[in-house]
């Protein structure tokens, strides 16, 4: 494991960047752009923030300049892995290409504006900022998925395959669960080319659990949409840990959340299942439940910054805290542009 001596020792620089509960503070309080941009000059994000505020002042800008020093933030992680190693970092950034393009269907698909597709994306994988927003001006989905095509790009042909069933039952599920499936699959077989190493064995086990995050939350948007167990079984993403196919289609085959969550009581995220539904009750939306998981698969990942210091327990761990980071910050930023009071912003925040 020595050989990831010299990443880890980069990612532990890059550690003590990460901002501090008071900065959280201070940003809650400002009550103006002036004044968080001000904030934020004595952090790392300050050049990325000042630069982007001279094109698109005010909070606009300020969240610009968030997503790209988070783009280069990981470019900077994949240039000094080693081309040995340079795997691990890929397969942690490759995710963001995933979620980037299913923010962009999810945009095209209510008829959203370019802003406000352009605002949801992070341009830190393999999809660039000119890529993003070339896909984000395209037409539709099938305009998306077409320049994809064209540019060659890995999970091209799930979407296309999963199109013509986007199309013809207008549920964006098949369309995501192609990339998760592609993604995952992706991801376990190259890990798999390694399974000697420790590295790659760590880093396996933590996307299995991901694979399992993924399968609750579609279980539980089959079930509310009354889908059979039989019906929902092609959407269940094979590689999981401790959620199999036959929970997840007792948790499809189920209608009453309460009853949903039960299926989770032996297993590790039962914790966190019952706070997702405490908050999926209180507001009335599944996306409170997922927050609540993401919550979970956060704390686990900074966890593991007191992991073996020469692993890629450090990739994950900086990884996981840095993208929370942003997001929460994002967070901040918007609540703020709205006019959200700080009770309201810390609810929606991880703070790890």
């Amino acid at each position: 494991m020595a050989r990831l001596e010299y990443e880890n020792a980069r990612l532990r620089s890059l550690k003590r960047d990460l901002l501090s509960k008071e900065y959280y503070d201070r940003l809650l309080e400002s009550d103006t752009p002036e004044e968080m941009v001000n904030i934020f000059s004595e952090t790392v994000y300050g050049s990325d923030i000042s630069a982007a505020v001279i094109n698109d002042p005010g909070y606009r800008g300020i969240e610009n300049g968030l997503k790209e020093n988070l783009a280069r933030s990981f470019s900077k992680i994949v240039s000094f892995f080693s081309s040995e190693n340079k795997y691990l970092a890929e397969t942690m950034l490759g995710r963001y290409d995933i979620w980037n393009i299913k923010a962009i269907i999810r945009g095209k698909h209510i008829g959203a504006s370019y802003e406000e597709i352009i605002e949801a994306v992070m341009p830190a994988g393999e999809l660039t900022e000119p890529l993003l927003r070339a896909l984000v001006e395209a037409l539709d989905i099938k305009n998306v998925i077409d320049l994809l095509t064209i540019w060659g790009f890995a999970y091209s042909r799930p979407l296309r395959d999963a199109y013509p069933e986007y199309h013809s039952s207008g549920k964006l599920l098949p369309l995501e669960l192609s990339l998760d499936f592609a993604f995952y699959e992706r991801s376990l077989k190259l890990l798999d080319e390694h399974k000697n190493d420790f590295d790659a064995m760590l880093l396996s086990e933590f996307i299995r659990q991901e694979i399992d995050f993924v399968n609750i939350m579609t279980a539980i948007r089959l079930s509310s949409e009354k889908t059979s167990p039989e019906d929902g079984e092609k959407f269940f993403v094979p590689g999981g840990r401790k959620f199999p196919l036959k929970k997840f289609k007792d948790a499809v085959r189920l209608s009453d959340p309460e009853m949903i969550i039960s299926v989770l009581s032996d297993t590790p995220y039962s914790k966190a299942a019952q706070e997702g539904l405490k908050r999926y009750l209180q507001t009335g939306y599944v996306s409170a439940f997922q927050r609540a998981l993401e919550e979970f698969i956060v704390r686990q990942a900074t966890k593991l910054f007191l992991a073996d210091p020469l692993s890629s327990a450090m990739l994950i761990a900086y990884f996981y805290a840095k993208h929370n980071e942003v997001t929460n910050l994002r967070i901040i930023v918007r609540g703020k542009s709205v006019g959200m009071n700080e009770e309201e912003i810390r609810e929606a925040m991880i703070i790890v």
